[in-house]
């Protein structure tokens, strides 16, 4: 066995100070938010990276004035580029410059970025949408990713969008600044989503679905006078956790026919490791007799829909997709089965837990 080793009594390269460094801090990071700070500027797709400091990989780099950039032309759809702060280790010639990795006309994947501590070093510190035949880069375009902060604590950034370009080692977080959300860095090099838990509680809207069934066509649910639907969630350490409540008005509601859904929270589907999330709920009816009803609502992978489960009826305890009615619209004809009535729910509650993309 042979064991090597840099940073005892003797010589240590650039090539491996620059490995010692990576191995005990964030690998680039700015002074601060306004470090090398990329905005738009006047000029045909002209932006300009402000005056700044950075550390990359044990190098100080000093900027003490703007640079001007200039994109290349886009004839085709949009093109992301991004902005680096590239640093190479070559003795005497060793040199670091601001330069534009150009991405691919249409497509949404990122240019690939060296990254060999004691080689080349690049260090994105924004991401740029050229869009086709554009001759100005507005702000909007612009996405500021330069990491700063870490030492001792989670690294921050400017910006979400494109944040998971940001490099790190496994297991390091990094902040979305002005807001709660963590990300953790995962052995392949992806982001995870990893924490939102002190942010104010997200809001949406759960939507009831009838499929249709027969002749009668699909379509969303009316509550009626008075009816109310609320959902909220937030998301802690990879987990959605959150709740719904749907309870009808005085009149008018309409739950159609064919098996009922109801909407998840837009943008968070659950993960792919597992096909199917059951969610534990509650069906509360009022037509022959108040009656109380376990439910449980299927969410798949990926998706942000599920579908509603109820016993068959009171004398069948097996679940069954929830219906008020089938292609007849006859009353006696829904799940949970009510003999001289439609199957219409009173108030939905459902508990929302599962594992988020």
């Amino acid at each position: 066995m042979v064991m090597s080793t840099a940073g005892f009594q003797g010589p240590v390269s650039e090539s491996q100070e620059a490995g010692r460094f990576l191995r005990i801090a964030p690998p680039a990071l700015v002074d601060g938010p306004n470090d090398l700070r990329v905005t738009t500027a006047a000029g045909t797709r002209t932006v300009s990276v402000a005056a700044g400091t950075a550390q990359v990989c044990g190098v100080t780099v000093k900027s003490d004035a703007a640079t001007s950039l200039t994109f290349a032309a886009n004839s085709g759809g949009t093109r992301l580029d991004v902005v680096v702060l590239r640093v190479v280790w070559a003795g005497p010639s060793s040199a670091v410059s601001i330069v534009v990795k150009q991405g691919t006309s249409g497509s949404s994947t990122l240019p690939t970025l060296t990254r060999s501590a004691g080689a080349t070093y690049e260090m994105p510190l924004a991401v740029v949408s050229v869009g086709t035949s554009v001759t100005t880069i507005t702000s909007p375009n612009i996405f500021n990713v330069a990491t700063y902060g870490g030492l001792g604590g989670r690294m921050r950034i400017a910006q979400e969008s494109y944040c998971a370009i940001a490099d790190g080692a496994t297991g390091a977080e990094m902040a979305i600044e002005g807001t709660t959300r963590t990300y953790r860095r995962n052995s392949d090099g992806s982001w995870t989503l990893v924490t939102d838990v002190n942010s104010p509680w997200k809001y949406f809207d759960p939507i009831i679905r009838y499929k249709g069934d027969g002749n009668v066509q699909a379509g969303t649910a009316s509550l009626g006078t008075g009816g109310v639907r609320r959902g909220r969630f937030k998301v802690v350490d990879q987990f959605l956790i959150g709740e719904i409540e749907v309870r009808t008005g005085s009149a008018g509601w309409n739950f159609g026919a064919g098996d009922l859904t109801i909407d998840m929270p837009p943008g968070y589907g659950p993960d792919t490791n597992f096909a199917d999330r059951w969610l534990e709920g509650h069906l509360y009816t009022t037509d022959e007799s108040l009656m109380d009803w376990p439910i449980q609502a299927l969410v798949k992978g990926g998706e942000t829909t599920a579908l509603m489960y109820s016993p068959t009826s009171g004398a069948d305890c097996r679940m069954k997709p929830m219906r008020a009615t089938d292609s007849t619209n006859g009353t006696g004809k829904g799940i949970p089965l009510i003999g001289s009535a439609r199957s219409n729910p009173k108030v939905i509650v459902i508990s929302l837990l599962y594992s988020v993309v």
